[in-house]
């Protein structure tokens, strides 16, 4: 499941479908059978369902997790995101059955806050 805040619902995305149209045709490509779930559709693409919640923190967005998922889910405050997603993983891994994916920040024009993505992608 797709699992994350804005990005990964697709918002301000062109097509609407953010990371999720390439992670499912990189996914198929490498001969993977893939699926996507979550009680969320949206996008243009075949199979759009997701766990995209936008405005969601990431301890927000936790609840939603199910078996299989990617997280793209910035929050642009280090010292809280990092707790935050070092807690999340904890809690994913916790699960024997959870595979994780787990992407870096996308680069963020605000020049104010893009040092603190690129800190937290350190």
């Amino acid at each position: 499941m797709p699992l994350g805040g804005s990005v990964t619902y697709g918002s301000k995305s062109n097509d609407g479908n953010g990371y999720r149209k390439i992670l499912r045709e990189i996914l198929l490509s490498d001969g993977h059978i893939v699926g996507m779930v979550g009680s969320r559709k949206a996008s243009s693409m075949e199979n759009n369902d997701n766990g995209g919640w936008r405005g969601f923190r990431i301890d927000q967005v936790a609840k939603y997790s199910d078996d299989y998922f990617a997280i793209g889910d910035p929050s642009w405050d280090q010292e809280v995101s990092v707790p935050r997603m070092s807690d999340m993983l904890e809690y994913l891994w916790s699960s024997s059955r959870s595979t994780v994916v787990l992407s870096t920040l996308l680069p963020n024009l605000d020049g104010n806050i893009e040092p603190r993505v690129l800190c937290i992608n350190e």
